[in-house]
């Protein structure tokens, strides 16, 4: 089981932003398809299971959710001392 679970849709630029950076960081991650076309980021069960925002991306870091992708980038910029 790896530490970082990534939730994201295939369109979504800000997922593949913390996708490329932590590849680049050397990092593996499972990623975790989440159908946001159908909908199911508006549904109660995956707001409470998920992100109560109903946004995507969001990583998984070690059991902890962590939502917005600029302070992600950042704390895993400075995790690895990249960029």
């Amino acid at each position: 089981m790896t530490q970082y679970r990534l939730h994201y849709f295939p369109e979504s630029g800000n997922s593949y932003k913390l996708a490329l950076m932590l590849t680049l960081c050397g990092q593996e991650f499972e990623p975790v398809w989440t159908d946001f076309g159908g909908g199911v980021t508006r549904t109660a069960k995956w707001r409470q299971a998920v992100n109560e925002m109903g946004e995507i991306p969001v990583l998984e870091d070690g059991g902890e959710r962590l939502t917005q992708t600029a302070p992600i980038l950042l704390r895993l910029a400075k995790r690895f001392g990249k960029f």
